[in-house]
């Protein structure tokens, strides 16, 4: 018998990468003995973002506050995703993006049996080589 597990997440979402290594080890801990089936719904975050998105230092300069709020968080973000073995970047990133092609580009990859690879390299994409 098949586990199924839908992950509603967004690709913009740092903690979204975390939880999708922390569920990665918890199927490893399974050994096999169980089959798993993920299947990633979409979430947008940021639904009313404009298609070509946004400079990322003014989104997070209006979201918390201050540019040096966000880049304590960021801090904190890189800790944590060090912990699970991403590597953050955010230096990097440019933009924030809107996300509904993403979405689209999953839902089309879980078609043909490819969407957890697609869900990895967009998370990939954007926060360890900087979108």
């Amino acid at each position: 018998m098949i586990l199924p597990i839908d992950v509603i997440s967004d690709v913009i979402c740092p903690w979204c990468y975390i939880g999708k290594r922390r569920l990665e080890k918890a199927v490893a801990i399974l050994g096999g003995q169980q089959e798993v089936r993920v299947r990633w719904l979409p979430f947008q975050l940021n639904p009313t973002m404009p298609k070509e998105g946004t400079s990322r230092r003014e989104y997070r300069t209006a979201k918390f506050g201050s540019w040096e709020r966000s880049l304590e968080l960021d801090a904190q973000m890189v800790a944590v995703g060090e912990a699970e073995g991403i590597h953050f970047a955010f230096d990097r990133i440019e933009r924030t993006p809107n996300t509904l092609d993403a979405h689209r580009l999953i839902w089309l990859a879980d078609k043909e049996g490819a969407h957890d690879a697609v869900v990895e390299a967009l998370f990939r994409a954007d926060f360890t080589e900087g979108g």
